[in-house]
């Protein structure tokens, strides 16, 4: 930072008020704190260490949006390696994608779905982006990006949300499953969620198989939900309760 002021009592200030911003970080940043760096950041706007700060307190404080105007200027004055600049897209766009949702700023978050490329394969952005998606009532969109991922690879928390997007052909959806399981091999997840989907399409033998294998590979209270479901299609209300009785026990653990 030698280059950053003109004197040494100019630096001497500079330095004192990074050490002041570093310490308040620690704890909770006052709003002249927070003007301080920004006008830090104002009077050299290509300096890194400015930069870092700046991520620190925009991502401390939730404001994605300036987080976001930051990239450009990260990546083109290399302030972060690959790997750590790869970790600030994913606050970016796990951060900011809901915001823009809920204020139903469709094409914002494509825009920003584009800027993030590089980390389109990182599940907590694609759920995120699919989530924002969702909100939008763009579910075709959100169904076809997360079938594209689950191909590739599977992810428990991707195939989660998967089941919950809206779709408009449950037994597609349930032929989707079947293929990820040939392809996948079983996972407790998705024989939980192959119960569920064939619970909802009405194959209620086919839908109690899958969560008997589930439970044979771990016991979940989501399992045991879906055959507490199953048995009161048939009636059997005293082994709903049993089971459910026993999910509410694992739940509880």
């Amino acid at each position: 930072c030698a280059n950053l002021a003109s004197s040494s009592s100019d630096f001497d200030a500079v330095t004192f008020a990074l050490l002041q911003i570093d310490l308040a970080m620690t704890d909770c940043l006052s709003i002249e704190e927070e003007h301080t760096l920004q006008a830090l950041l104002d009077t050299y706007p290509a300096e890194p260490v400015f930069l870092e700060r700046a991520v620190r307190l925009y991502s401390q404080l939730g404001k994605w949006q300036l987080l976001h105007q930051l990239l450009p200027k990260l990546k083109k004055y290399k302030v972060y390696d690959e790997a750590a600049y790869a970790k600030v897209l994913v606050n970016v766009a796990t951060g900011l994608m809901p915001v823009l949702a809920q204020r139903g700023d469709a094409a914002e978050l494509k825009a920003l779905w584009k800027s993030v490329a590089k980390v389109h394969d990182n599940e907590d952005v694609l759920l995120a982006y699919c989530q924002a998606l969702l909100i939008l009532h763009e579910y075709e969109q959100a169904q076809k990006i997360l079938e594209l991922h689950l191909r590739k690879h599977w992810s428990d928390k991707l195939a989660q949300q998967y089941i919950q997007t809206v779709v408009q052909d449950k037994q597609k959806q349930l032929q989707f499953a079947e293929a990820l399981l040939a392809q996948h091999g079983q996972k407790v997840t998705l024989l939980t969620i192959l119960g569920s989907l064939a619970k909802e399409n009405a194959y209620y033998a086919k839908s109690k198989e899958y969560f008997d294998k589930s439970l044979q590979l771990q016991v979940t209270p989501e399992a045991l939900r879906g055959l507490a479901e199953l048995a009161v299609t048939q009636h059997d209300y005293g082994r709903a309760v049993q089971l459910l009785q026993q999910a509410l026990v694992l739940k509880t653990q």
